[in-house]
C-alpha cells in the first residue's frame, strides 16, 4: 500500500521528475493551483501528504497552500533555495519539510516516508482533511486565478462517470486554460511533456488526448507514436492542437491518423464540439 501524494505548484521540472521516476512508497496525483481544483482533489483523492513544487509563486498562492497544512495535512515544500526561503519567510513553521533543489527524487521520497512514519500515518487510512470539514471555510481563491464556481459540486458517482481528457502541452498557460475550459464537463489531467504523459498513461486510463505539436524534448508526432505502442491506448482518440502551418510538419502528424487536428488559437466552441463528437 502506498501513500497518496498530491503535487501542486508551478515548478513543472520537479513535477516531471516525480512522474518519470518509479516510486516504492508514493502514489502520485497532480493539481493546478486553482482553488476549486485543489479542493476537489482533497475531497476525492484524499492525499496523505501535499507536495508543493514551488517556483516564483506570489504570497497569496503560498498562503493558500500553507492554509491546508495549518488544518492538519502534512506539507512538503520542494524548490530552488530562493523559492523555499521565500515560502519559509512568508509562512513560517507551516511546512513539515522544506527540501531545496538539487535533491534526488529518491531522497525526497525517503524523507516523505520518514515523515509519514513519524506522524504514524497508515497508508490504508483515508485522510480526513480540510476539504471535508464543515467547520472549515474554503480558502479564498488566489487573486490571479478565477474564483471557483458556486454551482453544486458533482457527487463522487458523477465524477466516476465523467469522461477523462489528458492534455499534453509544455506551456503552463495553455494547460491552465484548457483545464479551465473543460473541467465543467470532463475530468481533466495535464502533462507538461511526453515523458510525463507516458508515465500517466502506463498507470491510468483516459478517454481522449489533446496533444500539442511543438514541445522541446519530443514533438507531438513522436509522442503519439509512443502512445500508440501502449496496448490500452491503440485506439484512444488523439487530437492535435497546434499553430503549425508548415505543410511537411502537418503531413508528419496526419500520416499517424489522429482523430482531429485543430489550429491555435482554438475557439472553445469548436474544441468542445470536436471532443463531444469523439467521446460524448
Amino acid at each position: 500500500m502506498k501513500y497518496k501524494a498530491l503535487l501542486v505548484g508551478r515548478n513543472l521540472e520537479v513535477i516531471e521528475d516525480f512522474f518519470t521516476q518509479p516510486h516504492n512508497y508514493l502514489e502520485l496525483e497532480s493539481s493546478s493551483l486553482r482553488t476549486e481544483d485543489v479542493i476537489n482533489h482533497l475531497k476525492y483523492y484524499k492525499p496523505h501528504v501535499m507536495v508543493y513544487c514551488v517556483r516564483s509563486e506570489n504570497k497569496e498562492a503560498m498562503g493558500l497552500i500553507a492554509s491546508y497544512a495549518k488544518d492538519g495535512l502534512p506539507l512538503v515544500v520542494v524548490g530552488d533555495p530562493e523559492d523555499c526561503l521565500e515560502f519559509d519567510n512568508t509562512n513560517a513553521n507551516t511546512a513539515d519539510l522544506i527540501l531545496q533543489r538539487p535533491i534526488p527524487i529518491e531522497e525526497i521520497e525517503d524523507q516523505i516516508l520518514d515523515l509519514m512514519q513519524e506522524k504514524e500515518i497508515d497508508p490504508e487510512h483515508r485522510m480526513e482533511n480540510v476539504a471535508e470539514s464543515d467547520d472549515v471555510k474554503t480558502p479564498e481563491p488566489v487573486v490571479s486565478v478565477p474564483a471557483p464556481s458556486f454551482s453544486p459540486s458533482p457527487s463522487i458517482l458523477d465524477l466516476a462517470r465523467r469522461k477523462h481528457v489528458l492534455v499534453i502541452d509544455d506551456d503552463p498557460g495553455n494547460l491552465k486554460m484548457l483545464k479551465e475550459q473543460l473541467h465543467d464537463e470532463y475530468d481533466v489531467g495535464i502533462a507538461p511533456s511526453g515523458k510525463v504523459a507516458m508515465r500517466f498513461l502506463e498507470n491510468k486510463p483516459t478517454d481522449l488526448i489533446l496533444l500539442d505539436y511543438e514541445m522541446p524534448e519530443e514533438d507531438g508526432p513522436t509522442v503519439m507514436t509512443k502512445i500508440r505502442q501502449l496496448p490500452a491506448h491503440k485506439n484512444t482518440p488523439i487530437v492535435f492542437l497546434t499553430g503549425i502551418t508548415d505543410r511537411n510538419k502537418i503531413q508528419k502528424a496526419l500520416v499517424l491518423k489522429p482523430q482531429g487536428y485543430l489550429l491555435k488559437p482554438i475557439e472553445q466552441r469548436k474544441l468542445m464540439q470536436t471532443i463531444k463528437s469523439l467521446i460524448g
